[in-house]
């Protein structure tokens, strides 16, 4: 359990969370999220295998987060993408 540390990690950081996944529940990754500082969370709407359900959304929230991380706010939440 790495819960106690996530407040030190201070580096700009992506969650994003699969709408239905079953394998990691949306409670794990808002967990995750409100544990780290400086945390954008993201939903899109897929299951467990965002990459292979939804790659075109998947790589337009990384591209503009890695692209300039200071553009959203940490805190930020974005609902479901959907295409």
């Amino acid at each position: 359990d790495l819960s106690g540390r996530l407040a030190a990690i201070t580096a700009p950081a992506l969650v994003i969370a699969g709408a239905h996944d079953q394998m990691v529940p949306a409670r794990q990754t808002q967990l995750l999220f409100g544990g780290l500082p400086n945390a954008r969370y993201a939903v899109i709407d897929s299951g467990h295998a965002v990459p292979q359900e939804r790659p075109a959304q998947l790589f337009q929230l990384i591209n503009e987060f890695v692209t300039d991380p200071a553009a959203s706010p940490a805190g930020r939440i974005r609902e479901a993408l959907f295409v």
